[in-house]
């Protein structure tokens, strides 16, 4: 029992943790978002993620045989990811939750919970990584033909500055921090581990505050905490009387 309690507590710690560094992805997409369109910032940020992840691939020795029913799946999970990523690239107003461009954020949420439960789908047919390897393929094939009438040399024009965030955007947020959700959230329901993307934007806004100076609201640090009450509300299981994660 407490075995899998703690096994539990640890798949939670690691989906908190993704969710962080996608907070965090939040504050680099805004860092650039206004420097190339934005077929060409997800193209580039989908191509890195796939090619990062071969090695990864191999280094695990994860089989790639993939059968008809998990491909349905996966294509659905990539036409959401790539949707998902293309509403990412906008200019953040971290102080008002429906203004400008952040009703986005609850848009990206729930186009997340649904690449959640096509990922569990699959997950029961392939691994998570294979999941993420071909739809970040699949996702790359689709944004090339989207971003190639923009050019998609742009990127080799920018800076040092640029070339940090994109790195972060595809390796850290993405690579590293979706395999560990996709990894986590195959051992929790995908209801508990879609309700953690709620947090995000609580951590983007806290990212915002560190790096970019852009001190919230009150209203926003309420709205904020509203939420991370929310996720631990439904996460929390009553058995026997008791509270358990």
């Amino acid at each position: 029992m407490n075995s899998a309690k703690n096994k539990t507590r640890l798949f939670t710690f690691l989906i908190i943790l993704s969710m962080t560094l996608w907070g965090g992805a939040w504050v680099s997409a805004k860092a650039i978002a206004t420097s190339l369109p934005s077929e060409i910032l997800a193209f580039w940020r989908f191509f890195i993620n796939f090619i990062t992840f071969i090695p990864l691939l191999f280094f695990l020795k994860g089989p790639l045989k993939v059968n008809k029913s998990a491909l349905i799946y996966i294509l659905l999970g990539s036409a959401f990811m790539g949707l998902y990523l293309y509403l990412f690239f906008w200019e953040l107003n971290p102080h008002n939750l429906f203004m400008t461009g952040n009703i986005y954020f609850v848009i990206c949420a729930i186009l997340w919970a649904l690449i959640t439960i096509c990922s569990q789908k699959a997950g029961n047919m392939v691994s998570p990584l294979v999941f993420s390897v071909f739809a970040y393929a699949f996702c790359s094939i689709l944004f090339f033909f989207l971003a190639l009438p923009y050019g998609l040399s742009a990127v080799f024009n920018q800076g040092l500055f640029f070339w940090l965030n994109i790195l972060y955007l595809g390796v850290i947020a993405s690579t590293f921090a979706t395999t560990i959700y996709f990894f986590a959230s195959s051992r929790l329901s995908s209801y508990r581990a879609s309700s953690f993307i709620f947090l995000v934007p609580f951590s983007a806004v806290t990212l915002s505050w560190i790096f970019l100076g852009e001190v919230p609201k009150i209203s926003t640090i309420v709205g904020g905490l509203t939420a991370i009450i929310s996720v631990y509300l439904i996460n929390v299981r009553k058995k026997e009387g008791r509270e358990i994660l």
